[in-house]
């Protein structure tokens, strides 16, 4: 059972001798905050009951909307648990803020992640990487075609069969050996990695090991 609190807090000062007002989400240990948008004289917060003190407007529609706030996380986080849903701060935090990947796909996920490194070859990529994954991206839409009888896949619906079937395919059709193919699947695994935490309920490289095989010389 995960344990769970939201925490209003005041983060520090802004020039104007004013402090933001944050909700600090905690999940087993584990923190993530959200901006209510909102700054405040720190002099009249009170951190008994983490409210703003006094009567007036400001104080009635900070408090107001903090309470608010902490309504919509509580039914964020309620849900999840009813649907079994792996709960983390970090995750609340996104779906409060409609960055959910719960309804996004693998090559949705892909595309982005290529884009990113396209826009950064030369800096922390090199383009022989970007066409690496370029290639894996081609590889998996043509995969998924061609033996799922579809355009895309939801990330929740990747299960471990899915990759036994990749490592099938990309040896028999594309008539990669032993190494390129686990190469192929390692880029893809390192997509799943990146989000696998926050956004998959459960990791379907769980039980998979990647594994190259040791190239010998012959002379």
């Amino acid at each position: 059972m995960s344990t769970y609190s939201v925490l209003p807090i005041l983060k520090k000062r802004v020039s104007s001798g004013l402090a933001m007002v944050m909700l600090r989400i905690t999940v087993d240990g584990k923190r993530a905050e959200i901006s209510i948008k909102r700054q405040v004289d720190p002099d009249r917060w009170d951190p008994t009951v983490n409210r703003l003190r006094g009567n007036k407007g400001d104080a009635k529609e900070v408090n107001h909307l903090i309470d608010n706030l902490i309504l919509k996380l509580n039914k964020i986080t309620n849900n999840l648990i009813e649907t079994d849903h792996t709960l983390t701060a970090l995750r609340i935090k996104n779906i409060y803020l409609g960055r959910d990947l719960t309804n996004k796909s693998l090559l949705q996920v892909f595309a982005v992640h290529n884009d990113m490194m396209r826009s950064r070859i030369g800096i922390d990529y090199s383009k022989s990487t970007f066409t690496r994954y370029s290639t894996t991206y081609d590889h998996i839409m043509q995969f998924l075609k061609e033996c799922y009888k579809l355009n895309d896949i939801m990330l929740r619906d990747i299960q471990y069969s899915f990759i036994t079937d990749l490592q099938h395919f990309l040896k028999s059709t594309r008539n990669c050996n032993h190494n390129s193919s686990q190469k192929y699947i390692r880029n893809f695994r390192k997509i799943i990695n990146a989000i696998k935490n926050e956004w998959l309920d459960k990791d379907p490289f769980r039980a998979y090991h990647v594994k190259l095989k040791e190239l010998k010389a012959y002379s």
